[in-house]
């Protein structure tokens, strides 16, 4: 696998990363909402049945009695799992355990419904039940207090972890993005001219074509003379601003079939099809002169070097831009 389709292949992965985390932590939300909603409707159990077997102490000859002690029946029941799934939870805040705080409830319940009718006995029973039941009531609304913290702070974890993700996934996909643009751009945006990937593309076209059909091929070559020394006189900004000066003049001086490129930092190449030496040698010349002319607003003056050569058949498209290369130096 090459590099470059290795950074697509990750970009890819980390996009399926994220599309697979996202119903996982959809998951865990609705799990949590799921326990959070449990773990209400016990605290709301347990402090209605204390206040069910207050009720009944208080009216034993009730027409719906057996009704109510059916409902608390039901609802000890129903929190039957909700403490035993917790019964090992560290949340427990009480003295002894989760389960023997229950039991003691049940037990007592199981006592009072029995001698509920028996005055004597069901006010001793229901004072001890409310007791038990209200500590209950204490530990469960307690545990459910830790319980949710904990749930809430997983969540905005959770939350903040996949925000950091997929922000970092966006820069990594920017930055592709932006490596790609730049690798497969055409045009130098400073300059405006064509870059060095397409000049060596055009490059190698028109040489095989000069190949070819025996026409003849021309190149100027242009090099800015001490250009690192322009950024340090006058900056960054001014040094953005003479590159954008010199290709739009370089442009002004070149055909419509012509191809000028800035093949690296300080060195540009007008590539000129259909033309031999001594055309060349005239537009060479009145480069250098418009060059040498311009006022490109600089602290210190700006020179530079021109050349011209001529293509020779089956010479080979690297070959003459050594040549090229060579005649600047």
């Amino acid at each position: 696998m090459q590099k470059s389709e290795w950074s697509s292949f990750r970009i890819t992965l980390m996009l399926y990363i994220v599309v697979l985390i996202l119903p996982i932590n959809f998951y865990f939300v609705y799990s949590a909402f799921n326990s959070v909603k449990h773990d209400t409707q016990t605290v709301n159990q347990i402090g209605w049945v204390g206040g069910a077997i207050q009720y009944l102490a208080a009216h034993p000859s009730d027409k719906d009695v057996q009704q109510l002690i059916a409902e608390i029946d039901t609802k000890l029941h129903d929190m039957e799992k909700w403490i035993s799934d917790n019964k090992d939870s560290k949340h427990y805040v009480g003295g002894r355990t989760l389960l023997i705080d229950y039991t003691e409830v049940l037990s007592c319940w199981k006592l009072y419904k029995h001698e509920y009718l028996n005055p004597d006995i069901s006010i001793k029973l229901s004072s001890k039940c409310w007791e038990s039941t209200s500590n209950l009531a204490i530990v469960v609304e307690k545990m459910a207090y830790f319980k949710h913290n904990k749930i809430t702070n997983t969540l905005y974890f959770n939350l903040a972890a996949i925000t950091v993700i997929v922000l970092l996934i966006i820069y990594f996909v920017r930055t592709y993005i932006h490596i790609q643009m730049k690798k497969h751009a055409i045009y130098d945006l400073t300059t405006k001219l064509f870059n060095k990937n397409y000049f060596l593309s055009q490059i190698n076209t028109t040489c095989a074509r000069t190949d070819r059909y025996g026409y003849p091929l021309s190149m100027i070559a242009v090099k800015i003379n001490a250009f690192d020394a322009i950024e340090q006189t006058d900056g960054k900004k001014d040094k953005k601003h003479f590159l954008e000066m010199l290709g739009g003049l370089i442009l002004s001086l070149t055909r419509t079939s012509d191809v000028a490129c800035r093949y690296s930092e300080d060195v540009f190449f007008i590539i000129l099809p259909d033309t031999n030496a001594g055309n060349a040698g005239i537009v060479q010349n009145r480069m250098k002169e418009m060059l040498d002319a311009h006022d490109f607003m600089t602290n210190q003056p700006v020179t530079f070097s021109v050349s011209v050569g001529e293509y020779q058949q089956k010479e080979q498209a690297d070959k003459f831009i050594e040549r090229m290369k060579h005649t600047l130096s």
